[in-house]
């Protein structure tokens, strides 16, 4: 059976929807010193369905820092890859911490 299509939205979008209704989304930036692979200041986080004050994402910034040190043993150098286990650590952090599991999206930006 083919993909169901409701107004011009995939059965996939509706579910996409549904998720970020449910769930929210959580953008996280960070700038990172190209050389060390350390953050240069504190990451900046844009929440949207996803309940926050100023600080919650406080607890996970150490998780941050901790993936980017893992990362930068381990020889991964490559955006796309550290910005997949930085989302993986607000995540993994956002469901144990909150029961909830938002889209994230990570940004890293190297100085």
């Amino acid at each position: 059976m083919g993909s169901i299509e409701v107004g011009g939205a995939t059965e996939a979008s509706l579910k996409d929807r549904l998720t970020l209704a449910e769930e929210g989304v959580v953008t996280v930036v960070v700038i990172v010193d190209a050389d060390t692979g350390a953050l240069t200041e504190a990451p900046d986080f844009l929440a949207r369905g996803f309940v926050h004050d100023d600080t919650t994402f406080e607890p996970v910034i150490p998780l941050i820092e901790k993936a980017l040190a893992t990362a930068v043993e381990e020889g991964v150098g490559d955006a796309r890859q550290l910005e997949q286990l930085l989302a993986r650590a607000v995540a993994n952090w956002a469901f144990r911490t909150h029961r909830r599991k938002p889209l994230i999206i990570s940004v890293i930006i190297d100085a």
